[in-house]
């Protein structure tokens, strides 16, 4: 009986222990990875301005999972271009480009039901030497709920490597591509 009050007071003051440590934690978070792709601006726009042709060959969520169900709306690409998906794996959700530029690159956001908070994304391109690097960022609140705050934290470590697994595969298709 001991042995069992022990592992519950011990489980019981982990778990305040990381609730206190939640509400020191900052709200917002963010991850970034970037790339650098030999080819203009303009070879990479298509790919990264079109969710409904241009996402789906190197996005990585896109591949998670075999049934998902996409439904766009809206023009195909650009600012306003939309899509909504349905899936029993990654959940549902909606992303729309907010803002688009051929040489500079696109914000976007992403927000899935049940969640109840918004992603704030961008991809955006500058010049470099070799061609041209590519930045993915995603940022977000997650309020004040320190349980959330601490998934926060750990934001990079769930999204930066799919993030970075993304960039490269964009980088293949666009260097075979490109002349």
């Amino acid at each position: 009986m001991k042995v069992i009050k022990f592992i519950l007071g011990s489980a019981l003051g982990a778990i305040l222990i990381l609730v206190a440590i939640g509400f020191f934690l900052p709200s917002n978070w963010r991850v970034e990875r970037s790339i650098i792709i030999k080819a203009p601006p303009e070879k990479i726009y298509p790919y990264i301005a079109n969710i409904k042709t241009g996402w789906p060959q190197w996005n990585s969520f896109d591949k998670e999972d075999s049934n998902i169900q996409f439904t766009y709306t809206g023009p195909e690409g650009g600012e306003g271009a939309s899509r909504s998906w349905t899936s029993e794996k990654v959940g549902s959700g909606v992303q729309r480009i907010t803002k688009a530029n051929i040489h500079s690159g696109i914000d976007f956001e992403v927000s899935t039901e049940g969640a109840g908070f918004v992603v704030y994304g961008s991809i955006n391109m500058e010049p470099h030497p070799e061609g041209t690097k590519v930045t993915w960022r995603d940022t977000g609140n997650m309020g004040a709920n320190p349980i959330y705050k601490i998934m926060g934290y750990l934001m990079d470590s769930m999204l930066g490597k799919n993030l970075q697994k993304s960039l490269e595969q964009l980088k293949g298709k666009v260097e075979a591509e490109a002349p």
